[in-house]
């Protein structure tokens, strides 16, 4: 899953087109090198062999300045800070060896879904 929010108009609030056009190839590439790296299933794996258990798969939101990562999971109601600084850490470290900067992480309990 792959979202694309971004602010493509000037201050008067007119849409300028090559800022768009521009912002969509970023946001492409990204999503391709997602795909060619098989960022999702290397992450799942990582948690899985750290006893993280997922309840489907990572979800992408991606900004022009920032990229989100989000984390559907059984455990989800028994996150403390600690073991989400170890989720993140795990997101991150994987994100890094396949050439993505860091990644904001959201956690979600799959019991409230």
């Amino acid at each position: 899953m792959l979202d694309i929010f971004f602010n493509t108009s000037d201050d008067s609030g007119r849409v300028n087109f090559a800022n768009h056009q521009k912002l969509l190839a970023e946001v492409a590439k990204i999503d391709a090198q997602i795909t060619e790296t098989e960022l999702s299933n290397k992450i799942v794996s990582r948690l899985n062999e750290h006893g993280y258990t997922l309840a489907g798969g990572v979800g992408y939101t991606i900004y022009p300045d920032k990229q989100i990562i989000a984390l559907l999971m059984y455990d989800g109601d028994a996150m403390n800070t600690e073991r989400e600084r170890e989720i993140h850490n795990i997101v991150n470290i994987v994100a890094e060896e396949n050439g993505f900067h860091s990644f904001d992480i959201e956690i979600q309990n799959a019991a409230n879904k």
